[in-house]
Parts: C-alpha cells; structure tokens; sequence
C-alpha cells in the first residue's frame, strides 16, 4: 500500500469546495472521482483525485477552446 493518506468524504468536499451535499449528488450521478469502500465508509485515492481534476479541467479548457474557436 501507498503511504499517502486516502480521503474521507468530508476531507474531498472540503478538497473540491462543495458541500459534503453536493459531493453526495455528485457520487449519486456518477459524477465524482472514483472511491472504494472500507466497511460503509468511502475513501480516495489522492493520485485518483488529481488526475480526475485534470480531466476535468483538460475537458473544460478544449470545450471553451473549441466554442472560441468555432464561434469566431
């Protein structure tokens, strides 16, 4: 096992600042980074948290890229 420290819920939220709510309906609707389960307590990966945010960001900028671009 790694030695970083897997997130909590509450440490994840606090992590994308949103509501433990908000990270909720995101899990709910397949939204949120990928987690496992130890027990009924869900945990991630730092390293999976990261490169979740930079899909989504990689995702974020060509979407706007392309709209700059294609609008033109």
């Amino acid at each position: 096992m790694q030695s970083h420290t897997h997130l909590t819920a509450r440490q994840l939220a606090e992590l994308l600042n949103v509501s433990k709510r908000t990270l909720e309906t995101l899990i709910a609707d397949g939204q949120a980074p990928a987690h496992y389960l130890i027990g009924r307590t869900r945990r991630w990966d730092p390293v999976v948290v990261q490169a979740w945010v930079a899909e989504r960001t990689a995702a974020r900028t060509e979407k706007l890229l392309g709209a700059d671009i294609g609008g033109k």
